[in-house]
């Protein structure tokens, strides 16, 4: 066989299937050939672009137990090889964090971002963000961290993955109650997108703990002109106007919390020191 030959028949050549580490498997004298030369086509990466992954992916925040159905079907008819496994297990590893398996979906995230056949740096680094977030939910500090140094070592170079890997790790640090390295991270975040509400409303809460109101109003006054039902903002500068004695100004906007988005963690925040402030005005002398 000529090189030029040999270089079309590699070209055309399937890759090899994967093969379970005990077993053994017939390989074709030209998939040796091919591995020796290094010409043999690369496994597909995940392909953000599949219809079935990203209707996968859409089903999760609509019925995250028929987007698990959905990615294991998906493995099913696929074989379990190539793009359409790592597809299927990225979907249902988020399917699994939606229905109170995040610890098996954070797991199964991680594993996915180590593989380096999944895809990019960037790629990859985004699924262990994910993976991060996931640990966090869980109050599980230390193994979002893992993730979050994972991500970095692959230095991703995309403004968003760049950005997401900055707030994800400034949301350790206030788990941390480290302040003034959260308002770092997320100043590197807002210098890559300035107007990205949700940075702006945690680097709000590390000024406030910081005692830097005038930087902490400027930030969620920003958010709240954008968006001014943020429930968010608003619980964050109810807080912010209670550690400043706007008691008044305080519980006007924590109301305005329970009334956006009840049964919500903003809400249950709101209530708890809506709650305070009242055993303050009981307590309070009279006169």
């Amino acid at each position: 066989m000529t090189k030029g030959s040999q270089d079309d028949a590699c070209k055309a050549a399937p890759a090899p299937a994967m093969i379970h580490p005990m077993k053994t498997a017939k390989i074709s004298a030209l998939t040796l050939i091919c591995l020796a030369h290094g010409s043999l086509p690369a496994m597909s990466a995940l392909d953000r672009n599949d219809p079935a992954y990203r209707d996968c992916l859409a089903q999760v925040e609509i019925n995250p137990q028929a987007a698990f159905n959905m990615a294991t079907a998906w493995k099913s008819r696929s074989g379990a090889q190539g793009a359409d496994q790592q597809g299927a297990d990225h979907c249902e590893a988020r399917a699994l964090i939606r229905l109170n398996a995040a610890k098996e979906g954070a797991r199964q995230l991680d594993r996915l971002a180590a593989n380096a056949e999944t895809g990019s740096a960037n790629l990859r680094a985004e699924i262990y963000i994910e993976a991060a977030q996931a640990w966090l939910g869980l109050n599980e500090t230390e193994t979002a961290t893992t993730s979050l140094e994972a991500a970095t070592a692959l230095k991703p170079n995309k403004i968003w993955t760049k950005a997401d890997l900055a707030i994800t790790s400034a949301q350790v640090d206030l788990v941390r109650y480290d302040y003034a390295s959260a308002e770092a991270r997320l100043n590197e975040a807002l210098e890559l997108l300035p107007s990205h509400l949700d940075a702006l409303i945690l680097r709000a809460g590390a000024r406030r703990h910081l005692e830097d109101a005038v930087g902490a109003y400027a930030d969620l006054e920003f958010v709240l002109t954008e968006d001014p039902d943020n429930p968010d903002a608003l619980l964050e500068r109810g807080l912010l106007k209670k550690d400043f004695l706007d008691w008044d100004g305080a519980r006007a906007d924590l109301a305005r919390v329970l009334d956006l988005a009840p049964g919500t963690a903003a809400a249950a925040k709101a209530r708890n020191t809506l709650n305070i402030l009242d055993l303050r005005e009981e307590n309070e002398p009279q006169g």
